[in-house]
């Protein structure tokens, strides 16, 4: 994707970009990317674009979303809320006209769904197990990891709601 969409600004150096959509609507293609800090893997962000002819791309400053205490950039979505693929709804109501999917993930401790558990504390539980001497199985009773799919919701493709429950 380099050679297509580069990253330039500060937020995107030292980081991983990745295209993961590009719509064409009224004139112009509007881009979604992520851009994943390599010094800080938990930290992927989705940031936006757009262009006239689809080589010259815009960053705008949307002051959505603050990056190292600045909202000066064009991240429309952080790591606790990232967007992964962006689609139009032409069926819905203005409101919730774009939609997006991303994977999540749930934790469950000792059975029961943690919902304010992080990755990080996850993997830090799993480490500080994996140390002590627990047998795989009895970790998987203590900590288990559920797979899920996140869904958000919006009116322009920049100022997105995220929808409680999982699909």
């Amino acid at each position: 994707s380099d050679v297509f969409f580069a990253g330039q600004s500060p937020w995107e150096r030292d980081a991983r970009v990745r295209i993961s959509t590009v719509i064409y609507e009224n004139g112009r293609y509007r881009l979604w990317y992520s851009f994943t800090r390599t010094s800080k893997a938990s930290d992927s962000f989705t940031a936006y674009a757009e262009s006239s002819d689809g080589f010259e791309w815009e960053r705008p400053e949307l002051g959505l979303v603050e990056f190292e205490g600045s909202t000066k950039n064009n991240i429309v979505s952080s790591p606790e809320h990232f967007l992964q693929t962006i689609f139009i709804d032409p069926d819905a109501p203005p409101e919730s006209r774009y939609k997006a999917i991303a994977p999540q993930g749930r934790y469950f401790r000792n059975g029961k769904y943690d919902p304010n558990m992080t990755q990080q504390e996850a993997r830090k539980l799993m480490r500080d197990l994996d140390l002590g001497g627990v047998a795989p199985e009895d970790r998987r009773k203590q900590i288990q990891i559920h797979s899920t799919v996140r869904a958000s919701v919006s009116p322009d493709g920049l100022r997105w709601t995220n929808l409680e429950d999982p699909l």
